[in-house]
């Protein structure tokens, strides 16, 4: 009781033509008085990016507001991406690559994971900054927006403070 479930799911219809899409869920309740560890979620985004035709990259910088004890993070594009960099900077300046990696448009929906567990999460101090650099090759005939392409950096953390989940937008901390 008192807790969510996110579900974030994406289609993305390459043809001019309507389509409908279904998923389905399976839910497994563990067994009473099993210790469980809250999960909340940690976004990082650009939504009013507007990439050109052609070649091009966004850089998404975020100052963290909080500390977040991260347990899984994976990098997120579409198919129009060419590359991803994720840095994880330290208050003090030490930085640390997360993912540097060519984007092969399968990562849309089975993204290379940078995993820990919840017992040892991988902690990302308040203060510290996560660097976020996407490059596309956009021959769409249109610039592209958030949606049908993404730059984007997520990680599922360790939630025992409440914290739930939170999100920067150009740099503008938001719950969701």
């Amino acid at each position: 009781k008192g807790y969510q479930i996110v579900i974030n799911e994406h289609f993305l219809n390459a043809s001019p033509a309507d389509h409908d899409g279904q998923s389905a869920v399976n839910f497994e309740y563990a067994p009473a008085g099993q210790k469980s560890i809250p999960s909340g979620a940690v976004t990082l985004v650009d939504t009013k990016m507007k990439q050109p035709l052609g070649l091009s990259s966004l850089t998404v910088d975020c100052k963290l507001d909080q500390t977040f004890q991260v347990w899984l993070a994976i990098p997120h594009m579409h198919r129009w991406g060419t590359h991803i960099k994720i840095d994880h900077i330290t208050e003090a300046g030490k930085s640390v690559n997360l993912f540097d990696l060519p984007w092969d448009p399968k990562y849309t929906f089975e993204a290379p994971e940078l995993r820990g567990s919840p017992d040892n999460p991988i902690t990302f101090n308040k203060g510290d900054r996560i660097k976020v650099n996407c490059q596309w090759n956009n021959d769409t005939g249109k610039p592209l927006t958030f949606g049908p392409e993404m730059c984007v950096f997520f990680a599922q953390t360790v939630d025992n403070e409440g914290q739930g989940n939170w999100a920067c937008d150009r740099d503008e901390w938001v719950s969701y």
